[in-house]
């Protein structure tokens, strides 16, 4: 059991970092690890629960208000999956934007005692990557955002999550966090204008409706300044994604680097290694049609110590760590960095498949007659 939640936990660590990463740059490759990990965790759970049912109690304390047995948590683990599944449909539908705004309710001001006004328990109705807007949003120079002038409209809100089920302790949740983006919306009458600070040039702005976002317009910024304006009539608008559209003259976006094959990579770590002798370490590569550089990198294992690095051609990756780098305190950790052709790489060992360094233990050298009769 304690080995399943140890699996779990670091697997959920893992996705939460990515999908930290996704919100923050909305890269589809950190909302791909993130589902894995996800997946994984969901399964590591799911074993969890079939080798505890019928062996464990189903009323256990594991707090004051967490109270059952670990099937009742399959629906939050299942929840999890099935959230970063909506990420992947917006991020399909609307890819990378430069503003993003989330139309709905007001985001309520306290959610009970002060260990409850955690920001996800009084906005998870608000999409990641965007920003949350109510029909009383005015626009100022603070946030940058909000509707210049008056108007007729109201919104359509949507209940927040209850503290228990954000604290996934609740049985049987029936309100967990979804469709942020779609439902809830401001629902209006009339063009009016919804402004946003975004510097000079040019962009794209779509109003998000219930059948989808509407054909792109092309605006042009006043006074650093993008004011967009809602529909003739009745409208019914779910949110706003903005794009900033690149500069005639402006240079090419970098490119990602093509993901070459991996070569095969072939290294012996050394048993051993003595304290202030130097220590030869070599790695071989093929084939080397892609390899361009080999970087070793290396400290003492102590995490006050900053790593060094050695670099080598591919072709003859061939390093000698000083001895002066090696002290009996503390064993030596490594691992290679190659770069090849296209501006890309891998890392030996590799860390999708194993621990991401070789560690060697480092002793006091033999004395010096010891080291003769030998």
């Amino acid at each position: 059991v304690l080995a399943a939640l140890a699996r779990y936990h670091g697997r959920k660590q893992m996705a939460a970092e990515q999908l930290e990463a996704f919100y923050q740059t909305g890269d589809a490759g950190s909302l791909d690890a993130a589902q894995r990990e996800l997946r994984g965790a969901l399964g590591v759970w799911e074993r969890l629960v079939k080798l505890t049912d019928g062996l464990y109690p189903e009323e256990m304390a594991f707090g004051p208000d967490d109270i059952g047995h670990w099937k009742h948590k399959l629906a939050y683990v299942r929840h999890d999956v099935a959230a970063a599944a909506e990420r992947r449909e917006v991020l399909d539908a609307y890819g990378r934007f430069d503003y993003g705004f989330d139309f709905g309710g007001p985001p309520r001001e306290r959610a009970g005692g002060l260990y409850r006004n955690d920001p996800f328990v009084l906005t998870n109705t608000v999409e990641p990557r965007f920003r949350g807007v109510h029909s009383a949003s005015v626009y100022d120079e603070k946030t940058g955002y909000g509707w210049a002038g008056g108007g007729d409209r109201a919104d359509v809100a949507m209940p927040l999550t209850p503290y228990h089920e954000v604290r996934a302790v609740a049985r049987d949740p029936k309100q967990l966090p979804s469709n942020a983006l779609l439902g809830d919306a401001i629902r209006g009458r009339g063009p009016q204008t919804f402004r946003v600070r975004t510097g000079g040039g040019a962009f794209e702005a779509r109003l998000i409706e219930a059948d989808g976002a509407r054909e792109a317009r092309v605006l042009e910024a006043r006074e650093g300044v993008l004011d967009i304006l809602m529909p003739e009539g009745e409208w019914t608008v779910h949110g706003i994604v903005i794009y900033r559209r690149p500069a005639p003259d402006a240079a090419p976006a970098p490119r990602w680097p093509k993901r070459l094959a991996r070569p095969a990579f072939q290294h012996s770590p050394p048993k051993t290694a003595a304290a202030g002798k130097p220590l030869p370490l070599l790695l071989a590569v093929a084939p080397l049609k892609d390899a361009v550089t080999v970087r070793l990198h290396y400290r003492a294992v102590n995490q006050l110590a900053r790593f060094k690095t050695l670099e080598a051609p591919a072709s003859k990756a061939s390093f000698t760590i000083p001895g002066e780098d090696l002290d009996a305190r503390w064993d030596l950790m490594y691992y290679f960095e190659i770069l090849n052709r296209d501006g890309g790489g891998w890392f030996e060992p590799d860390p999708d498949r194993s621990t991401p360094y070789h560690v060697v233990p480092v002793g006091a050298p033999a004395p010096q007659g010891l080291a003769e009769k030998r």
